[in-house]
């Protein structure tokens, strides 16, 4: 009670969560203050009976927790002792012992860790390797000696054998030689106030070469997923037949305007074979914009139409659309119409993560943003989850999107986020969802109505923004219409 705050000593950030990952991973009895995982800032007195502050939770901070820190915490067993703790020097790159790093390993049984913390705003780069000298004789006999991290952890350093293991902040996973681990220890970048957390270690024996292939692949570095690493290696002649259909040139056609002999001049956009709109779409979508409003069309939906024409320019929709058709190829796609692709032979249903971060690469790549990247790839497999949706928003329904909100490819691309108790969606992704299916409908050759189409787009859009884009709140409206 006499301490300041953490939040007043460390603030909420980085450096914040490399101190409680010391707290939390170190042997001994972690003492964490009232108010602290919340973010609070009064200082409590022994004599409080109440908090005299109105100071609310912070839901970002809390979350973080739960995310990096209460997973170790109930992994105190790892920890808590001291018998197989190790304290190692950080050999900087420079040779030099790098002060400002804090490197331990514990273990307990077949449990190990390693954590790594970088106490200072500075980048640095080294490998925890030796420990430091500790004392096994008495005080007046001393004698002093060190571990190596293979002693430490007790790692298996034969030929052939190798570990896997996830750092439990960032989540990824690594793949080393026991040999390399036990005798050169565990190399690593670190920014300012970064953290590693090494747990879940596991033992794998080598066979025909696959584990050196994907080290090689990782180059030291880690995955989301060792597995998926080694399915990628096995894949690797299908997963480059996709390659050129996310040329840059290809991507580029994708662009507004396009000229009417642009992708029959591309020689690298692989056109055969795939339902893609580089051409069929984009002449009909220009034949469109180009052309008076059918006269069918009323003055509203004739300025809905214009206005969504004029929308596409500045979005990635025909991109995303694009994307979808791809997707629709990949054997085990959700959409059982479209004719897998022959050279994607032997993708699976459970191979669809390795196609999107293809795709999502290839993307970011292009646009040169994370977000405008991985939303259009989002934007696409939201709208492979509508396809049997496009039929009942052609007759101006709106009772589908009930269903679709409740997908993971909808929270995904529409932001599904908690705020005090109610869940809200993005305006602006779903302004874009909306006229990519418009879009969609507009492609289809047979049941095309325009002024439904248009219709549908308006209510869903009038009603959630009546709901303030509060999902439950718009769920009640659209069932109501």
């Amino acid at each position: 009670p006499d301490e300041r705050t953490a939040v007043e000593q460390f603030g909420k950030g980085d450096k914040y969560f490399g101190c409680m990952l010391l707290l939390v991973t170190m042997p001994g009895l972690p003492m964490v203050g009232h108010g602290q995982i919340e973010g609070f800032s009064e200082k409590y007195g022994m004599e409080y009976r109440k908090a005299y502050w109105d100071e609310p939770v912070d839901q970002d901070l809390v979350a973080r927790h739960e995310r990096e820190i209460f997973p170790l915490m109930r992994r105190r067993h790892i920890f808590s002792g001291s018998e197989n703790f190790a304290l190692f020097d950080f050999t900087a790159d420079g040779g030099h012992i790098d002060e400002n790093v804090f490197a331990y390993a514990n273990r307990s049984g077949d449990d190990r860790a390693l954590i790594i913390f970088n106490n200072s705003y500075e980048q640095t780069s080294g490998r925890a390797q030796q420990a430091s000298a500790y004392n096994v004789g008495s005080a007046e006999e001393p004698h002093l000696v060190q571990r190596t991290l293979g002693e430490a952890l007790d790692l298996d350093a034969s030929p052939g054998m190798w570990y896997i293991f996830r750092d439990r902040i960032s989540g990824l996973e690594f793949l080393k030689r026991g040999a390399e681990l036990a005798y050169e220890g565990f190399t690593t970048h670190l920014n300012g106030y970064e953290s590693r957390a090494l747990i879940d270690f596991r033992r794998v024996h080598e066979s025909e070469g696959r584990w050196a292939e994907v080290a090689d692949m990782l180059q030291g570095g880690g995955t989301p997923d060792v597995a998926q690493a080694v399915r990628r290696l096995e894949l690797a002649p299908q997963l480059a037949a996709i390659q050129p259909w996310l040329q840059a040139d290809v991507l580029s056609a994708l662009e507004w305007p396009l000229a009417d002999d642009k992708a029959e001049k591309s020689e690298s956009a692989p056109l055969k074979g795939l339902p893609t709109i580089l051409q069929a779409t984009m002449k009909s979508l220009q034949e469109l914009r180009d052309t008076e409003a059918p006269a069918e069309l009323g003055r509203q939906s004739s300025k809905d139409l214009t206005d969504l024409l004029a929308a596409v320019p500045g979005s990635r929709i025909l991109q995303a659309i694009y994307l979808r058709d791809l997707l629709q190829m990949v054997p085990g796609s959700s959409a059982t119409s479209a004719k897998p692709l022959p050279e994607l032979a032997g993708l699976a249903a459970s191979d669809l993560s390795l196609v999107r971060a293809d795709l999502q690469t290839a993307l970011v790549n292009w646009t040169g943003h994370d977000f405008a990247g991985h939303s259009t790839v989002d934007l696409a497999e939201l709208l492979l989850a509508s396809t049997d949706d496009l039929a009942p928003m052609a007759q101006g329904r709106v009772g589908w999107f009930l269903k679709l909100i409740k997908q993971p490819e909808a929270s995904t691309y529409l932001g599904l986020n908690e705020h005090q108790g109610h869940t809200y969606l993005r305006q602006e992704a779903l302004v874009t969802y909306l006229q990519a299916m418009v879009i969609s409908g507009l492609l289809v050759d047979e049941g095309k109505n325009v002024s439904a189409l248009l219709d549908a787009q308006a209510l869903v859009l009038e009603a959630a923004e009546r709901a303030e884009y509060d999902v439950e709140n718009l769920k009640v409206r659209l069932a109501r219409g």
